[in-house]
C-alpha cells in the first residue's frame, strides 16, 4: 500500500468531530468536552492566533500543565500551520529563557504561576495567559492577554492549512543530559505516521484503540509520549481521553473507577507507586484492559508484580523523542495478550505500508549478530526532521536515514529487542563494562525496594565504582549492608555496588524518569 497524502495533525480532530460530534472527547476534573465542542474551541483559538499575527511556520512557546487549554492550543497551532514549542513546565527561569531565545518564538502561552519566568524576558511580546480561577480577580499586565477572553467573539469555523511532508508541527527540547537542550523537529507526517503504527495495525487498533476506549493520561502532554500515543492517537479513532494535571497515585485509582478507564499509559516509576499503593478492598480497577509502559526501561520485576497484584498486563514498548515517541513494542498474541518475553521492549512496529526498521550496530555502524550488545538504531517515517538550528548534531544523530538512539541494546534470535542501558550511563570498573540496568533489575527483586538507580562514581584505583541509590517501600526497613549482600549473592563481584545510599525518594523528571545526574 502507498503511504497516504500528508495531512495536518488537526485534521484528525476535525474528522472525529464530523463522525462523532456528540461523543465525549476530553475530560478534565469536572469539565467534559464533546468532539464538536472541542473542535470549535480549537477553531476559535486558531482564529485568535491568526488575529495576533501568528503565521505558518512561526514558533509559539507553550508552557502549561495538562489542561484543556493545552489541548486546545496544541491543535489550534497545528491547524494554522504554526509550530508548537511545548516546554517542560518544571523548568527554571534560566532554562525557559534559553528555549524562548533559541526557538525564536513569537508568542507565549502559559499560566499565572509561570508568568514571572517569561514576562521580563519577552520585552513586550504578547503572552496569552490561562488564569487559575482559584486566584479570583487577576489584573493583567501590559501585553498579557486572557486566554478565554481572547476566544470570545472569534469564529468557530477554521479549515486546517495544507501541509507538506517536511512541515514541522512541534519542536520538543530534549532534557539536555549531554549539554544544552536540543529541539527535535517533529513534522505533521512523522507524528501521524507514529500514530498509524497503532491505528493502521489491525490487531493493535482492535485491542488498544476501539472507540469505547477511555485513556487516562497522567503523563505530561508537553512530552512526546503524552502527546502522540496518548492524545493524538486516541482522538484519531474517536476514543475518550481523561487528563490529570500530574501523576498522583490516589487520583489515578479514583479516575479509573469514576471514569471506567480502559487504558493507562505510564512510565515504570508510576507502576511501582501503583503497586505499592494498591488496596483491592479500596480500589476498583476492573475496567482496565491493559497498561502501557515506555519512557524508560521497565524492570521485569515491576511488570510481574503489577500483573500478580492488579491482574493487569503491561505492554512494554520503546520510543524516543527523535522518533516521534514510538518505534518498538510488544506484539499481541492471538488471545490479545502481550508475549511472555518479560524484559523485552518487543519488536519493530509496522503499519500497512511501512515496517519500522531496527538493528544493533557496533561503533563503526556495522550490524551485529543476535545476542550481541551494541547501539540500537532505527529507521522509518517517524524519524524527526532534525534538530532545530543544529545541522552538525543532526548529522551525528541521523546517518544514512538511521537514527542513532544512544541506547545500548541487544536482539534475540526471535527478533525481540532488549534495552541494556543508555550508552552514556555505562560504568567501566577496572576495564569491565557494567550496565546499571542489570544491577537495577536485581535490586527490584528485593520486595523492600520501591525505586532503584545505579550510577558510576570516581574510584582512584579502578577508574569508576558502582553506586546504588534506592528508596524503600512504605513500612519497610533495611540497611545498606543488607542490600549490598543481597546484590553480592546475585551479581559478579565487579558489578556489586561499592556504595549504597537509602533515600526517602529519588529525584524524578516531570515524566517520572529518575534523574541520575542529581544522584552523584
Amino acid at each position: 500500500m502507498e503511504r497516504p497524502n500528508v495531512k495536518n495533525i488537526a485534521q484528525i480532530l476535525e474528522d472525529s468531530a464530523s463522525r462523532l460530534p456528540n461523543k465525549i472527547c476530553l475530560i478534565y476534573e469536572n469539565e467534559s468536552f464533546t468532539y464538536k465542542a472541542l473542535n470549535e474551541l480549537v477553531n476559535k483559538a486558531g482564529n485568535t492566533f491568526l488575529k495576533l499575527g501568528v503565521k505558518k511556520g512561526d514558533r509559539v512557546l507553550v508552557s502549561l500543565l495538562n489542561s484543556p487549554e493545552f489541548v486546545i492550543s496544541f491543535f489550534a497551532l497545528a491547524k494554522i500551520g504554526a509550530i508548537a514549542v511545548t516546554v517542560n513546565y518544571m523548568l527554571t527561569e534560566i532554562e525557559d529563557n534559553y528555549i524562548w531565545s533559541d526557538s525564536e518564538a513569537s508568542l507565549i502561552i502559559t499560566d499565572t504561576k509561570k508568568l514571572s519566568n517569561f514576562y521580563k524576558m519577552t520585552q513586550g511580546k504578547v503572552i496569552i495567559l490561562t488564569i487559575d480561577q482559584a486566584e479570583g480577580e487577576y489584573r493583567l499586565l501590559p501585553s498579557v492577554l486572557d486566554f478565554w477572553d481572547e476566544l470570545k467573539g472569534q469564529s468557530d469555523v477554521l479549515s486546517p492549512c495544507a501541509c507538506n511532508r517536511d512541515d514541522v508541527a512541534d519542536i520538543l527540547y530534549t532534557s539536555g543530559t549531554t549539554g544544552k537542550p536540543k529541539g527535535a523537529m517533529l513534522t505533521h507526517h512523522s507524528v501521524l505516521f507514529c500514530s498509524s503504527l497503532y491505528t493502521d495495525n489491525e490487531d493493535m487498533r482492535e485491542f488498544m484503540f476501539p472507540e469505547d476506549s477511555r485513556f487516562l493520561v497522567a503523563l505530561p502532554l508537553y512530552h512526546c509520549y503524552g502527546q502522540n500515543p496518548c492524545l493524538i492517537t486516541p482522538l484519531s479513532v474517536g476514543a475518550t481521553v481523561i487528563i490529570l494535571d500530574r501523576f498522583n497515585t490516589d487520583k489515578v485509582f479514583q479516575s479509573i473507577a469514576t471514569h471506567h478507564v480502559t487504558s493507562f499509559p505510564g512510565v515504570p516509576t508510576m507502576f511501582a507507586y501503583l503497586i505499592n499503593g494498591f488496596d483491592p478492598k479500596k480500589h476498583n480497577v476492573s475496567s482496565l484492559r491493559f497498561c502501557c509502559s515506555a519512557g524508560a526501561p521497565l524492570p521485569a520485576e515491576i511488570a510481574k508484580a503489577f500483573h500478580e497484584k492488579l491482574g493487569i498486563e503491561i505492554l512494554n514498548g520503546y520510543g524516543i523523542t527523535e522518533a516521534s515517541a514510538q518505534a518498538i513494542a510488544h506484539p499481541l498474541t492471538p488471545h490479545k495478550k502481550r508475549s511472555d518475553k518479560f524484559g523485552s521492549i518487543g519488536i519493530p512496529l509496522r503499519n500497512s505500508w511501512q515496517q519500522t526498521e531496527a538493528k544493533i550496530v557496533d561503533e563503526n555502524g556495522q550490524e551485529l549478530p543476535a545476542n550481541s550488545i551494541g547501539e540500537l538504531v532505527i529507521k522509518g517515517d517517524h524519524i524527526m526532521k532534525g534538530y532545530w538550528k543544529s545541522p552538525e548534531q543532526t548529522a551525528t544523530t541521523i546517518r544514512d536515514g538511521w537514527l542513532y538512539t544512544g541506547d545500548v541494546a541487544s536482539r534475540d534470535e526471535d527478533g525481540y529487542f532488549y534495552i541494556v542501558d543508555r550508552k552514556k550511563d555505562m560504568i567501566i570498573v577496572g576495564g569491565e563494562n557494567v550496565y546499571p540496568r542489570e544491577i537495577e533489575e536485581v535490586l527490584y527483586q528485593n520486595e523492600k525496594i520501591l525505586e532503584a538507580a545505579v550510577i558510576g562514581v570516581k574510584d582512584t584505583i579502578k577508574g569508576e565504582a558502582v553506586k546504588a541509590v534506592i528508596a524503600l517501600n512504605s513500612g519497610s526497613q533495611a540497611t545498606e549492608e543488607e542490600l549490598i549482600r543481597f546484590c553480592a549473592a546475585r551479581l559478579a563481584k565487579f558489578k556489586v555496588p561499592r556504595v549504597l545510599e537509602i533515600r526517602k525518594e529519588l529525584p524524578k523528571s516531570s515524566t517520572g524518569k529518575i534523574l541520575k545526574r542529581l544522584l552523584k
